[in-house]
């Protein structure tokens, strides 16, 4: 689980998108980026977003893209292994993961309500 965030108080969601897509052409160019993102709002109102990836990453890799994404000193990356948790249950009870989990099930829900219309 990844949580890449913004040092400023960024509040632009079309630039968080540019940000983001940025980072996944580059890491897609690695090899193969397979994900699940969510973006969130900071009790201050900044964006940041919260990222399920598939298979192990380098953590200097992508500290050092973002990094050329945001800028040096804007962004930082948190990144969880979830192989140091224990079990199943520690895993998809993590903050990131019932972040994610409730902004699917809501976005689930709304295109539910768009189709019955």
């Amino acid at each position: 689980m990844i949580t890449l965030t913004y040092r400023e108080n960024m509040q632009d969601k079309t630039r968080l998108k540019r940000d983001f897509d940025s980072l996944r052409r580059r890491l897609g160019a690695l090899g193969g980026f397979q994900y699940v993102a969510v973006a969130e709002r900071q009790q201050r109102g900044a964006w940041h977003l919260h990222v399920a990836v598939k298979g192990r990453q380098i953590y200097r890799v992508l500290r050092s893209i973002w990094h050329s994404v945001v800028g040096v000193d804007n962004g930082n990356i948190h990144v969880r292994n979830p192989f140091k948790e224990r079990g199943r249950k520690a895993i998809l009870g993590s903050t990131s993961c019932r972040t994610i989990r409730r902004r699917l099930s809501k976005s689930r829900r709304a295109n539910i309500l768009k189709a019955a219309k």
